[in-house]
């Protein structure tokens, strides 16, 4: 399929950009954390969620969110294990069913929208 679509395109397409290496997409969660997933991580982050559930430093998550949301640092794989790590811990550890946190989830953002 490839090879008949690159045959197609041939004479319009530069050979530099016809005979390229594939490259990557990558998405902007950076911006993404930032602005529309804010809600979230404000949330799921909050100073209360991380003191409660007693796993990481306060002072040490909220650093990293404040520089991120200042883009002085790019946290964004970070921020999403910790998001990823608190929604499989009230999955799992705290026997919310996946359901309720996922409207839980919703709420959050609606409410903020």
């Amino acid at each position: 399929m490839k090879y008949l679509l690159k045959k197609v395109v041939k004479p319009w397409l530069p050979a530099e950009i016809l005979n390229r290496k594939k490259r990557g997409f990558g998405a902007p969660m950076g911006s993404w954390i930032r602005n529309d997933l804010g809600p979230l991580v404000n949330n799921l982050l909050s100073e209360e969620q991380i003191r409660k559930r007693g796993l990481f430093n306060w002072a040490f998550v909220d650093g990293m969110v404040a520089k991120h949301n200042a883009q002085k640092s790019d946290y964004s794989d970070h921020l999403l294990a910790l998001i990823n790590l608190e929604l499989w811990c009230r999955i799992f550890l705290d026997g919310q069913d996946h359901n309720d946190v996922t409207e839980t989830m919703s709420e959050m953002m609606m409410v903020a929208g």
